[in-house]
């Protein structure tokens, strides 16, 4: 099992399946890739998730494959769930519908300079971990800002130019972390951070 365990944040709680407990395995839904939540591939005929990204914040957009040939399908997210884009080891994309009640949000409220969460800590978790950022306008849609950033507040930071999400394995021992956008223009944006134990 790739992915052992889903990991919370404390005061704001990360993504996690609400029907597992931490420390349980998480079911796979697509054996060949193992990204939990809905299948991503619903067409039998197209059974291997090459990779997926958020298309809203309430859909996934899935590219599949079988024998060369490739099927899109658009997959809703479950009700109170949001979708975080994240990334594999091998650097594949993959989106994943996580618990609203348990991403940390922040918006930029009009200022088009850089704006933050609140600094925050992953409760349960030790060792690696997938983080992801994606950005959402005010009609729930993807939309590129100027800058994402992801930091380790006492040690490292990573940036993203020019981007809608920003995803990264971090091996984490207990650092407090932030996320933070830039978005060049006074527009509203939404930002959604969440991850998952282990890496795929």
């Amino acid at each position: 099992m790739m992915l052992s365990q889903l990991f919370t944040i404390s005061a704001l709680l990360l993504v996690g399946v609400t029907t597992v407990a931490i420390g349980s395995p998480v079911k796979k839904t697509i054996d060949i890739v193992g990204v939990p939540g809905v299948p991503q591939c619903p067409d039998n005929r197209f059974p291997n998730l090459m990779y997926s990204f958020c298309f809203t914040e309430d859909k996934i957009r899935s590219v599949c494959e079988s024998s060369g040939t490739n099927a899109t399908n658009d997959v809703d997210c479950p009700e109170e769930t949001t979708c975080v884009d994240l990334i594999a080891k091998d650097l594949s994309p993959y989106a994943y519908c996580a618990p609203k009640d348990n991403t940390k949000r922040w918006s930029n409220g009009h200022d088009d300079g850089i704006v933050c969460t609140d600094e925050f800590v992953i409760n349960n978790a030790n060792g690696l971990i997938t983080m992801g950022v994606t950005i959402y306008d005010v009609n729930r849609n993807t939309i590129q800002v100027d800058k994402i950033y992801f930091y380790k507040v006492e040690s490292s930071s990573q940036i993203k130019y020019t981007a809608q999400s920003l995803s990264l394995i971090v091996d984490y021992k207990g650092e407090k972390l932030k996320a933070c956008l830039e978005t060049g223009t006074d527009n509203t944006v939404w930002g959604v951070t969440g991850g998952l134990a282990g890496s795929l």
